[in-house]
């Protein structure tokens, strides 16, 4: 079999909002060349009747290549290749550099985008994931979009790859006050929404692997004038909610929360762009909502010790569920968790709400700063901070509101998950220590400690007191307890529950348990 040393040009010109018919085939008598080809995104008019092309240079959006884009590569038998940017960085052309790769002749190839750095990863399962979309200014950058393709070698040593997008796009088109806005979230009253899953190349779509209630997308430099409607782009996985009430609700970095409803029309299709002009409105204040943790930007310990800072998660805020029918006493602060680099996922929020609440329990969810902050502080600290806060929040909440919130101050606990649980278990076992200076009579006359707490795979138990694995002889069965856990004496009960496939949690929580038997908790 003839093998050939190719060159590997990849001419990409993406549109996300343009109506073309499918590009022409590069022709097989391109001799010793690889031609990565994308469609343009037919454009959709949610409730229109018809499909409509959008011509105006102003609803042209365009990807262009950065110099960390790669692509991979899979043979019809083997692993995959990868190709690293080499020029073209700002344009739609860019050439990859594949070394010394060589094709079979009339052979086939899978191509995929973006690349996944795994040596094992099979080609019947290349993962997607629709968490932590982001958008700088008004343009669709950042975006989250999954393309496949199959190729096969000409008798030239030519070969095509022509994409298919595997997912969907939301174009919002909002009109919303003049003002600065930090995030967009789309959600559902259920889980229908895709956050993880993953296609196979021979035939590529898109298999859900998790569902939830809720997708973000981070908005940087969104600045909104007035009388001017401004785009939100969010990518999702192909689904028909023709059934279901979406919302989508703004958040402003004042604090003003903007939402509207609908329910749309049509089945969202792979491939396709969906134009969805809305316009957003503030929701009617209710007694208990969303509240801010600390009073002001500048009353927030260690502010400005986050580089590259999520401004979605840059002020922490309590959300208060609604009050159960018949109240039991206790009041379950909730913590979900993203490895501290990610706002905690509202879905998994809401699933346990939904359980305690039913159960008497007022569960309040604390959305706390994200990402982790960077040395000198701990990667916990600014977590911890915002938890220890909410606690007296919550107690005083019980002491000077008993009328409207019949809770007791002495039931007071929390339920945790993954970097969640850590903070319970700091919140747990650090109680008579202040996290940050104080600040008022929050910190000087409530006290922060727990009552009780149930903690679910607890990240970091096995760590240093910066996150690194401790170990002691190199072995995971001698891991040794995060020094950043003291035990108080006037540490809660603990309920510690674990079952993720790592042999991490498991140790972790009984070196923790051992601690409770020792000092007698």
């Amino acid at each position: 079999m003839l093998m050939r040393r190719l060159a590997f040009v990849l001419a990409l010109t993406l549109s996300v909002c343009a109506c073309t018919e499918k590009e022409t085939a590069v022709s097989d008598s391109v001799p010793e060349s690889v031609q990565f080809k994308v469609h343009s995104l037919t454009m959709v008019e949610e409730g229109a009747s018809t499909r409509v092309a959008l011509v105006h240079d102003g609803n042209v959006q365009r990807f262009r290549w950065e110099a960390t884009d790669t692509v991979g590569v899979f043979p019809n038998a083997g692993s995959q290749v990868w190709f690293s940017m080499s020029s073209g960085v700002g344009t739609n052309t860019a050439t990859f550099d594949g070394g010394a790769w060589s094709l079979r002749e009339s052979s086939t190839y899978y191509s995929y985008y973006p690349f996944v750095g795994d040596m094992y990863l099979a080609s019947d399962r290349v993962p997607v994931c629709f968490s932590g979309q982001r958008q700088s200014g008004m343009a669709f950058s950042n975006g989250v979009m999954y393309m496949g393709a199959t190729g096969t070698t000409n008798a030239q040593g030519g070969l095509v790859f022509d994409y298919d997008h595997l997912n969907a796009v939301l174009w919002f088109d909002l009109t919303i006050p003049a003002g600065t806005y930090t995030k967009a979230t789309l959600s559902a009253s259920e889980p229908v929404l895709v956050k993880e899953g993953h296609f196979d190349l021979s035939n590529p779509s898109i298999v859900a692997d998790r569902y939830t209630k809720s997708l973000d997308v981070t908005l940087e430099n969104f600045t909104v004038q007035g009388g001017s409607s401004v785009p939100v782009y969010l990518s999702i996985a192909p689904a028909d909610l023709t059934t279901k009430t979406l919302k989508l609700e703004v958040l402003g970095a004042d604090g003003r929360r903007l939402t509207c409803q609908w329910i749309p029309s049509v089945a969202y299709a792979a491939s396709h762009c969906y134009h969805l002009a809305r316009t957003l409105t503030a929701p009617t204040p209710s007694l208990w909502m969303d509240t801010n943790v600390w009073h002001e930007n500048n009353g927030i310990p260690d502010f400005n010790s986050f580089p590259n800072y999520n401004p979605n998660q840059s002020t922490p805020y309590l959300h208060w569920y609604a009050k159960p029918a018949t109240p039991s006493g206790p009041v379950a602060l909730l913590l979900a968790g993203e490895d501290y680099n990610s706002a905690p996922e509202e879905g998994l929020l809401d699933q346990w709400a939904a359980a305690l609440t039913a159960r008497g329990i007022q569960c309040v969810a604390l959305m706390y700063r994200t990402p982790r902050p960077a040395a000198p502080l701990e990667y916990y600290r600014s977590a911890w901070q915002d938890a220890q806060r909410a606690v007296r929040i919550i107690r005083n909440a019980c002491w000077l509101a008993h009328d409207t919130f019949p809770f007791d101050k002495d039931k007071i606990g929390v339920v945790g998950f993954s970097a969640g649980a850590q903070v319970g278990l700091l919140l747990a076992t650090r109680s008579q220590e202040l996290a940050y200076p104080a600040l008022d009579a929050y910190e000087t006359g409530i006290s922060a400690h727990l009552n009780w707490a149930i903690l679910q795979g607890t990240a970091y138990a096995t760590a240093d007191s910066d996150g690194a694995l401790s170990t002691h002889g190199g072995s995971v069965t001698e891991s040794l307890l995060n020094p950043a856990f003291p035990f108080h004496a006037n540490t809660p009960p603990i309920c510690f529950l674990h079952g993720q496939d790592d042999p991490y949690t498991p140790i972790g929580a009984t070196l923790a348990y051992r601690q409770l038997r020792i000092r007698g908790i």
